[in-house]
C-alpha cells in the first residue's frame, strides 16, 4: 500500500529534489503539472530515478521520470 507522511514538514529529498507541492512544473525536472497535481516524494521505479504525483481530483499516482515521462500509474 502507498503510504506518504503528509504531514512531515521535510520537503528536500535526498537528492536535494524539493517534493513540496509545486504549481505549474516538477520540482527540479521542468514537467508541467495540472492545477490538481502535486509532487510527494522522489521514487525508484525498477532502476529509474522519478517523482510521483498525486492527482487530487481522481486520487491517480503517476512516476515521473526526469524526461518528463510517466512510467506508471495507479489509482482507486
Amino acid at each position: 500500500a502507498f503510504e506518504a507522511d503528509l504531514g512531515s514538514t521535510d520537503t528536500t529529498a535526498p537528492s536535494g529534489v524539493s517534493v513540496a507541492s509545486a504549481t505549474g512544473m516538477v520540482p527540479g525536472y521542468g514537467c508541467p503539472l495540472g492545477p490538481d497535481q502535486v509532487v510527494l516524494a522522489e521514487v525508484l521505479w525498477q532502476g529509474t530515478l522519478g517523482v510521483a504525483v498525486y492527482d487530487t481530483a481522481t486520487g491517480v499516482v503517476s512516476v515521473v521520470d526526469p524526461t518528463c515521462t510517466e512510467l506508471t500509474a495507479v489509482g482507486p
